[in-house]
């Protein structure tokens, strides 16, 4: 980053810390860095996939069932940005977008063999519900984020579409 300092009258250097040390020969402090207010393109991607022992209703009153598996989706700030469940009793997965910006926060659901990828996407803090149908001997995971980040990062574990069991391998055999 560079930055443009006055070291004394007249003086200026312009550069980040190692360039205020070499013109001072002392060390300078370095401020930490921002948390943007509003999301970007650059800071909506998931870094971290975190389970959710007990989601919150909405303001409509709406949640998933206990039977839910829920996860959240944090950015590099640690700031939660959306939550998903899926419910292995109904095969629905619900998704909940926490900025309400205008964009959506969707959840792509995947089984075991990679087959069946299907989205899922709420806008404005309310919980929304897609229903779907897997099969009982597969697995299916889930991966959150704001379009049009689309990394192979942020997916949570493999759930036993069968008895919502999770397992890390994919290998609906593990549970």
């Amino acid at each position: 980053m560079l930055s443009i300092r006055r070291l004394s009258a007249g003086v200026l250097v312009a550069g980040g810390a190692m360039s205020a040390m070499l013109a001072t020969g002392a060390p300078t402090a370095q401020a930490a860095p921002e948390v943007p207010a509003t999301p970007t393109e650059a800071n909506i991607g998931s870094e971290a996939v975190e389970p959710m022992t007990a989601p919150t209703a909405d303001a409509k009153g709406t949640k998933p069932p206990k039977t839910a598996k829920c996860y959240t989706w944090k950015n590099a700030f640690g700031t939660r940005f959306g939550d998903g469940c899926f419910d292995y009793k109904s095969d629905d997965v619900w998704v909940r977008d926490r900025w309400n910006n205008g964009l959506n926060f969707r959840v792509h659901t995947q089984n075991v063999l990679d087959r069946h990828n299907r989205y899922c996407k709420s806008t404005g803090g309310n919980w929304h519900r897609c229903r779907y149908n897997y099969e009982e001997t597969l697995c299916a995971r889930m991966h959150g984020y704001h379009p049009p980040h689309v990394v192979e990062q942020g997916w949570g574990p493999y759930i036993h579409v069968k008895n919502g069991y999770t397992t890390p391998s994919g290998k609906c055999s593990d549970g």
